[in-house]
């Protein structure tokens, strides 16, 4: 073998080695946890499955055809759910804070029949851990929690419940089936192609704010208000036209997907931010309440920085949608 190569694949692997053993080693912390080196072999047939793309991250997951895909939910997470599963995928800083959507108890619930793993999965480790829990609100009893080092100090974090021990093995499949697409940015499936309009908004009145939880600054109408929360750390804006409101999550990524939506009547368009990639899409919640629209935007800030912008607009018309486009277009990167 060539030693020019032979080299850094070899340190890479070592790399890779010990991070999955300090993920064992950091998270192996309840009594009678039964530990493996590596996942035993995937236990479901995965013929017929579909792709499912992640928002956050340019990177997909293989699930039964049978599965819904949950547009519309809070803390930034992709949401599907299956028979007899749900499973939540998000991304973050803290590879422990794994997205399962159950109620905030002050003592943590028992948690039996624990099984921890790291199985290498799109070239890099991923530590798969699942076990019974009796409490929490959870949807399921059977859980099944997965992490996947996505960029350096960020983590694609995955969170299944399921109602029985079959849907939970089925989860764990799910999980191992992740792709990791490096160009996904150059496909228009994914990212929209259409350059988005010059509106020629009226700004005069508008305020330029500087983010809170993000280097980036934006112009916001006037009669305009801010709110901040502490659990979990967020920011968001409101302003009285069509009752708008939108919230940003900062995400370290090395990349976004916008799926085209399936309204017509829906708007998909590309933008750029200080000769960067963004964009946009605003589609109608429901087709019996024509007014409500669900707004998503992605800006790329800088290498690995993404701002992931989720808004509605209860009374919508032309104005208050040209609004929420003008302000993302109007976004500056402070890097």
């Amino acid at each position: 073998m060539n030693t020019t190569v032979r080299g850094p694949f070899i340190a890479v692997m070592l790399l890779f080695g010990a991070l999955a053993f300090a993920l064992l080693s950091a998270r192996s912390s309840y009594p009678g946890a039964r530990l493996e080196l590596r996942c035993p072999p995937v236990s479901a047939t995965t013929r017929g499955w579909v792709d499912f793309l992640l928002t956050d991250a340019p990177a997909s997951l293989r699930v039964p055809p049978d599965t819904a895909g949950v547009d519309i939910m809070p803390d930034f997470q992709d949401v599907w759910i299956g028979q007899g599963w749900r499973l939540r995928v998000d991304v973050g800083e803290d590879s422990a804070a794994v997205p399962l959507g159950g109620a905030d108890l002050p003592i943590a619930p028992l948690r039996t029949h624990l099984t921890e793993c790291v199985d290498t999965v799109a070239q890099r480790p991923m530590h798969v851990t699942s076990y019974r829990e009796r409490a929490g609100g959870l949807h399921g009893d059977f859980v099944v929690t997965a992490v996947w080092p996505l960029s350096k100090g960020s983590w694609l974090r995955m969170g299944g419940v399921a109602v029985d021990s079959g849907s939970q093995r089925l989860l764990t499949s799910i999980v191992r089936t992740l792709s990791f697409d490096t160009v996904s940015g150059t496909s228009s499936v994914r990212r929209p192609s259409r350059q988005c309009p010059e509106l020629g908004t009226d700004t005069t009145g508008w305020s330029r704010i500087r983010l809170s939880l993000a280097p980036a600054t934006l112009l916001l109408p006037g009669g305009g208000q801010r709110h901040r929360y502490m659990r979990p750390q967020a920011e968001a804006f409101e302003w009285p036209r069509g009752r708008s409101v939108f919230e940003y999550h900062f995400v370290r990524t090395p990349g976004w997907q916008l799926p085209p939506p399936s309204d017509s009547g829906s708007t998909w368009c590309r933008f750029t931010v200080d000769g960067r990639e963004a964009g946009l899409r605003i589609v109608r919640i429901r087709a019996g309440l024509p007014q409500m629209y669900e707004e998503r935007a992605f800006v790329s800030l800088a290498p690995n920085e993404v701002l992931d912008v989720r808004g509605e607009v209860l009374r919508a018309d032309s104005t208050a949608l040209n609004e929420f486009i003008t302000i993302m277009m109007s976004i500056r990167s402070l890097r």
